[in-house]
């Protein structure tokens, strides 16, 4: 996916906004489509890191980017990107924790679909935080 937005920009391959907003949620679409129909297979669609609909959905979303350079310039965007990193490394502990609570409590279905995602995002940012925080880690990985 890296690559196709590379190669959008290198050769300055321009779609409208129109186009790129449809090439998005057609890809978001299809992509949920197929997971919809891998369920009937008894396969949970994360399993599969590329479905056929992520790289229209992804084409799209690098398309709007590219035309709008300026929507990531404010100061909570640059706040947050020094810890991008750390959240995708950090992420899967609290997942697999939350899934361990809601499994005890049994919270299940579209409650525990709505909650799983943003409380992920919010835990994995807490947790890089307070990592932050330990000199201990500062010192193994180096920050200044």
């Amino acid at each position: 996916m890296v690559v196709a937005g590379f190669e959008l920009r290198r050769r300055d391959i321009r779609f409208s906004d129109r186009s790129a907003a449809l090439m998005l949620l057609g890809g978001l679409a299809l992509y949920l489509s197929e997971g919809l129909f891998l369920r009937r297979y008894d396969t949970w669609m994360a399993t599969h890191d590329f479905l056929i609909g992520t790289p229209i959905l992804a084409i799209g979303l690098f398309s709007l980017l590219l035309n709008h350079p300026n929507w990531g310039d404010k100061p909570m965007t640059f706040a947050l990107s020094k810890r991008v990193l750390g959240v995708y490394v950090c992420h899967f502990i609290p997942l697999v924790a939350l899934f361990n609570v809601f499994g005890a409590f049994g919270i299940e279905g579209p409650l525990k679909d709505g909650l799983i995602a943003p409380l992920t995002i919010v835990l994995s940012f807490g947790l890089v935080f307070l990592l932050e925080k330990i000199p201990f880690t500062r010192f193994l990985v180096k920050m200044k």
